[in-house]
């Protein structure tokens, strides 16, 4: 495989990572994630700088005393893997300075799952419930991540004990006849390091100007050990009690029309006052749950049947309590005045992939959540600012 310099051949590389996935039966590992967040900041404004964007500012939302975040942020998860159905993850972060732990386990279709403030949950087997992984899939598949992407060999090294392969890889220019497709998977440049035995990536840090924002890394990894069956047994922390993720939903959500909706929440319901013609609408009307300290909420679907567009608004009354001092994983959100509030959004970061881009504003006592994986902040910023109060009143027929 080597060539006379002692590295591979891209084409050899690109066999080898293409059956990464093959290539061993058992993983143990403690994978890093580290994030520079005013280079994340500035590397988002590149690449949504337009009119809005250019009027989202950001600002600490929390008390104007409070220090400010720190520069940097971190966690670590420790991994145990059985391919192909069993998985153990325990998280420490530090997102926002604030200690979080968290344990994930999967045997087979079913999982468990603990983290502070949501308790113990499982899913029972249900595969239409899913859980979130801090370990990317495409660290260990990585051949899907290589899609319209150039390629370079840039030397070999060791890293977490083993011997890599590093990989330059940025986006490739694309032909404008063609529109976007799915397949591809980033805007920026990307260094890996390629375990050289296993194909499986090692490190991933996404660039900008040449220095990483987001890394993504393994700093101790060994495959094919054998790993004891009962490490994968879901232990339930003291004094907790494990309920169905689903158990919000049932026996407690109704679906209803949006009228219903309105008139059975004990808060009001807001709606954009027009969204385009091919957008279906579904409303789910929660009843509070007192066992569980649930409020009640209402969720509201819209899916676009030409535009394959998915947006959810959730909403539920705010109280006195006050908007969140920090987005999701702890960073400052982007703040916009709109004439009916102050809207807070959040993009997800490049090591972040998969999850919502979100928008949170108060209105008139309620708060509203906008979650989509399809608009940008552009797009959620214009719908929140057309919100209005929901009829409560059935639509006339014709």
């Amino acid at each position: 495989m080597d060539t006379p310099s002692g590295e591979p051949s891209l084409g050899e590389l690109l066999v080898l990572m293409q059956g990464a996935h093959r290539s061993f039966r058992t993983l143990r590992g403690e994978l890093r994630s580290w994030r520079h967040n005013p280079r994340a900041y500035e590397a988002f404004e590149r690449q949504h700088g337009d009119a809005r964007a250019s009027q989202i500012t950001l600002v600490s939302a929390g008390d104007a005393t409070a220090e400010p975040p720190p520069p940097e942020s971190e966690d670590r998860v420790r991994i145990w893997l059985v391919r192909p159905d069993r998985l153990r993850e325990e998280l420490t972060s530090s997102y926002g300075g604030r200690p979080l732990e968290s344990t994930l386990v999967q045997v087979g279709d079913t999982w468990w799952s603990h983290t502070p403030g949501t308790g113990a949950v499982t899913n029972d087997g249900d595969l239409s419930s899913q859980h979130g992984s801090r370990l990317q899939r495409g660290m260990l598949d990585p051949i899907e991540m290589l899609l319209w992407r150039e390629l370079e060999i840039t030397g070999t090294s060791v890293h977490a004990g083993r011997p890599v392969i590093g990989l330059a890889s940025r986006p490739s220019t694309r032909d404008s006849c063609f529109p976007d497709g799915m397949g591809i998977t980033g805007t920026r440049p990307e260094e890996y390091l390629v375990d050289a035995e296993r194909g499986v990536l090692l490190r991933i840090a996404t660039l900008m100007d040449g220095e990483p924002f987001a890394i993504s890394e393994f700093v101790s990894v060994a495959f094919d050990e054998e790993i004891a069956e009962e490490r994968f047994d879901f232990v339930l922390p003291p004094g907790e009690q494990l309920r169905n993720v689903r158990d919000r939903m049932d026996p407690d959500l109704r679906i209803v029309p949006l009228h219903e909706a309105a008139r059975s929440a004990p808060f009001g319901v807001y709606v954009p006052a027009q969204v385009p013609s091919d957008w279906q609408v579904r409303v789910h009307f929660i009843d509070e749950n007192g066992e569980h300290g649930w409020p009640a909420s209402v969720s509201i679907h819209y899916r676009g049947d030409s535009s394959r567009v998915n947006v959810n608004l959730n909403e539920l009354g705010a109280g006195d309590a006050i908007l969140p001092a920090t987005a999701p994983n702890g960073d400052d959100w982007r703040v916009e005045q709109l004439a009916i509030g102050e809207l807070r959004l959040w993009e997800p970061s490049e090591m972040e992939r998969g999850m919502p881009r979100i928008g949170v504003i108060d209105i008139g006592g309620t708060r509203v959540q906008i979650s989509t994986g399809d608009l940008d902040l552009d797009a959620i910023a214009e719908l929140a600012a057309t919100l209005v109060a929901a009829s409560l009143d059935p639509p006339t027929a014709g």
